[in-house]
């Protein structure tokens, strides 16, 4: 195997010398000519990879710088000298097992196809190791070409990937959670066998799918919202409920995280890591109803009271309605405990809170203060409930004796109650109010209750006098303010509102001036000096040829309970000289089931009715589509929004409510209409009328004449147009 005495490179078809040749062969292929030779010898010169040329003996013909610098040799010839093309010198380039592995696997591999190529350890001359992906090719003219590039470190990361890779796998095979693998669209391209355990299904059968259907409702924006932030680069933690194959909802919590593409930035996965924490949901769900009831009863405890009595002015304000508070103490408890023992003083508290809860409404809050205390948040007062009444269908509930322990025992209360008519006082005022009023019925032998107005209520007091002296001294005024068509800005109505600006309180507003009147007992003088008096203005404008000018005036659900209600409209129709016809009557739909029938007198004597604000509070189609309705005045809420009249897939609410407004046969007014863009878009989705700040702020009665001369004549009214 030693080295020959001439010796040529052989590439592809060409020949070339090899270094100390000088003759060519009569039967050899005719040899490139230099300038080629050159160019081909200067490129393996260059090259990064290790090149060499065997002989059929394995003896080194040639070799470029890479190859001896990778086999730690200073030239060729210290390589030549080496590997001597013995089997011994092999061994200084490979394991003996390698060795063997080429001469008896790999070249006659190379005999047969022409070419090999795979990775082996190697070892330089020196004896360090590495890893190197070789290349075999069998030349034309004899021996073989072999290609070497050191890929140590290559070899080195892709088995500490192979690891990493290894062991996730293995960590999520064995994971209690389950580990799963998103696109960026939320299907599943992997998620690990504890789907089985905590879900029921099997994890094949769940790759591909998305999981939004199986979240629940409540939740599946929140989870939504958590997978999209991992999907923009952030991570994110959630808790939602899921239902599982065998049906149940199932709380979990997942951590959710982005998985980049390796070779940029974005986003090419998400991973999530999901657990079932239904129980810490659980001890969580019973640690705070620990926290804010009483171990006993299970009624709210006083922190939760207190929590929900902080919230009460707003809901009450909210609501136009009133609310107070009544604190209940029982009487001879400590007797019973003395008589019979603490666990009957129990039996008898769990007893008084089960028969208290019977009485409750929902909106209704009751709880144990302490010992035998209990205190009633009532909510939603105004409809006729004075305290007295309230009063009394508590203590009713204590007419019945109390078994404890087979022993029959008698106890009544001692009841304070107090009222906010208005929310406009403090909670804790009121509190103390009625655990004074409980504690003056107590002192009193005579009296199980005492009840009392809560301290927040004096300005009302003071204003129920000064609303009944401006009644009589004319004091209040009516403005107006006018609905026109959206086509071409022609009037058809004016509603008119009320206003009162009191001298110590300011301005005081329409709800509440209707809430005093009522509240002082002379809600039917404050009627019917509205009526009497925007009859009376309308008459001007009818003499200045507006005869056809309807005039809109709200009622609220006391007024239309009111039995005097249509004697009062008939006597200010008689003495102003008007029709019926001329009035729009405008109500809230919670008064079309409970007032049907005092509408549909209204409406049968001639004059309109309108649903006012409709869109803010529910009501039924069937109930709409039967009621005495002639008109539907869509919610400010509704006509201020900004995406109003935008182009979408299906209609938005506003649209929906015009379209079945028209269906009924109903006209239509948007209300709150500030600007000339709404203005159009109202005009341009077919609403029939408009009003608002854009048409005209309230105007006071000596404006009105002036304010419509300038527009000119009323429209007239067509189909949808008898009600603006």
């Amino acid at each position: 195997m030693g080295a020959a005495s001439e010796r040529r490179v052989v590439i592809g078809t060409d020949a070339v010398p090899a270094p100390g040749a000088t003759a060519q062969a009569a039967d050899e292929p005719p040899l490139p000519d230099e300038g080629r030779v050159r160019e081909r010898l200067a490129a393996l010169e260059a090259s990064l990879d290790g090149v060499a040329v065997f002989d059929d003996a394995l003896a080194p013909t040639y070799a470029n710088p890479a190859f001896c610098r990778l086999c730690a040799c200073a030239d060729f010839e210290e390589l030549a000298r080496r590997l001597a093309g013995t089997e011994e010198g092999w061994t200084r380039l490979f394991d003996p097992g390698i060795v063997h592995k080429v001469k008896d696997d790999v070249l006659p591999l190379v005999m047969r196809s022409g070419s090999w190529r795979g990775r082996l350890p190697a070892r330089r001359c020196d004896g360090t190791e590495f890893t190197a992906d070789f290349s075999f090719a069998r030349m034309s003219a004899g021996g073989f070409v072999v290609i070497m590039r050191d890929v140590t470190e290559a070899a080195k990361a892709e088995a500490e990937l192979r690891e990493r890779r290894d062991l996730y796998r293995l960590l999520a095979t064995n994971s209690t959670d389950v580990i799963s693998l998103h696109d960026v669209d939320g299907r599943i391209v992997y998620i690990s066998p504890s789907s089985l355990r905590l879900m029921g299904c099997e994890a094949d059968s769940l790759l591909g799918r998305q999981p939004w259907r199986s979240i629940h409702p409540e939740e599946v924006e929140r989870v939504r919202e958590a997978f999209a932030r991992a999907v923009d680069g952030g991570t994110a933690s959630v808790s939602y409920r899921l239902k599982v194959k065998s049906g149940i909802w199932v709380w979990f919590e997942t951590l959710v995280r982005p998985v980049p593409h390796d070779d940029d930035l974005a986003i090419g996965q998400v991973q999530c890591s999901t657990r079932d924490v239904t129980a810490r949901k659980e001890l969580a769900q019973q640690l705070e109803h620990q926290a804010l009831h009483d171990p006993l009863t299970g009624l709210p405890n006083r922190s939760l009271f207190m929590d929900r009595l902080s919230q009460a002015p707003l809901r009450a304000r909210r609501a136009r309605k009133g609310y107070g508070i009544a604190y209940l103490d029982l009487n001879r408890f400590k007797q019973v405990n003395d008589e019979y023992g603490h666990a009957a003083g129990d039996q008898l508290l769990v007893q008084v809170a089960e028969r208290l809860t019977t009485r409750m409404r929902e909106s209704d809050t009751l709880a144990r203060l302490s010992g035998d205390e209990f205190a009633i948040i009532l909510e939603n007062l105004g409809d006729g409930e004075v305290p007295d009444q309230l009063g009394v269908r508590l203590l009713s509930l204590f007419d019945e004796p109390f078994v404890v322990d087979g022993t029959v025992v008698a106890v009544r209360p001692s009841i304070g109650i107090a009222i906010d008519e208005s929310g406009d006082g403090d909670p804790d005022n009121l509190l103390r109010s009625a655990d004074l009023a409980m504690y003056a019925a107590k002192r009193d032998p005579d009296r199980e209750f005492v009840a009392r107005l809560g301290a927040g209520n004096g300005r009302a007091r003071k204003l129920q006098q000064a609303l009944y002296r401006a009644i009589e001294r004319g004091e209040l005024k009516l403005h107006y303010q006018p609905l026109v068509r959206s086509v071409d800005g022609r009037p058809v109505a004016l509603e008119a509102l009320l206003r009162w600006r009191h001298g110590g309180a300011g301005f005081v507003s329409p709800p509440e001036i209707l809430a005093i009147a009522q509240q002082g007992e002379f809600g039917d003088a404050l009627t019917r000096w509205i009526v009497r008096t925007a009859l009376t203005d309308s008459r001007a404008w009818r003499h200045h040829g507006f005869r056809d000018l309807r005039l809109c005036l709200n009622l609220t659900d006391e007024e239309l309970g009111n039995p005097n209600l249509v004697e009062i409209i008939e006597d200010a129709l008689a003495e102003s000289d008007a029709v019926p016809s001329l009035l729009q009557f405008e109500l809230r739909s919670g008064s079309l089931r409970r007032h049907s029938e005092r509408l549909g007198v209204l409406r049968a004597a001639g004059a309109a009715i309108a649903v006012d604000g409709f869109g803010a509070d529910p009501v039924s189609l069937p109930l709409l589509a039967r009621a005495p309705v002639d008109s539907l005045k869509i919610a400010r809420s509704l006509v201020s929004r900004p995406d109003v009249g935008e182009r979408r897939k299906g209609p938005g609410t506003v649209e929906a409510i015009i379209g079945i407004g028209h269906q009924l046969g109903l006209g239509v007014t948007a209300e709150g209409v500030e600007t000339a863009a709404q203005a159009r878009r109202f005009r341009d989705i077919g609403c029939d009328t408009i009003q608002g700040f854009y048409v005209a702020r309230p105007l006071p009665r000596g404006r009105v004449g002036e304010y419509l001369r300038k527009l000119g004549p009323v429209a007239s009214e067509g189909r949808r147009q008898p009600t603006p």
